[in-house]
């Protein structure tokens, strides 16, 4: 079932990213809010064994994503980095939302190990 995101972009997407071995992999992620710009993401599962600290998107950061991602990006919530940290990709890991080239609302996630197209989803 497909459910309309929040504003605030907190709840579970569906992730459709290309696979290793096995052509198109699908997950889900679930990000919650923690505190005001604060949030935590995991992938949906029994036990999430990772909780990932994320945060609010910059403006900076929506530029870049907007030129990288090749759609406007409007929001995001991107992983909570250490300053200084060495070997960070182009932009910020995280979930992207924006409109594409048709003006639709779009969402993206950009991912350590992987990176697909996200739609809302409900939460299980």
């Amino acid at each position: 079932m497909v459910v309309q995101a929040t504003d605030n972009m907190a709840g579970c997407y569906e992730i459709n990213s290309p696979g290793w071995e096995s052509g198109r992999q699908i997950y889900t992620i679930n990000l919650s809010a923690t505190a005001p710009g604060k949030f935590v993401l995991w992938q949906s599962g029994p036990d999430p064994d990772t909780k990932v600290p994320m945060r609010r998107a910059s403006a900076a950061e929506l530029r870049d994503a907007t030129h990288f991602l090749g759609f406007t990006a409007t929001d995001a919530i991107v992983m909570e980095v250490p300053a200084g940290m060495p070997n960070q990709p182009a932009i910020p890991i995280g979930l992207y939302k924006g409109l594409d080239e048709h003006r639709d609302l779009t969402w993206f996630f950009f991912g350590f190990m992987s990176n697909g197209r996200a739609k809302p989803v409900a939460c299980k």
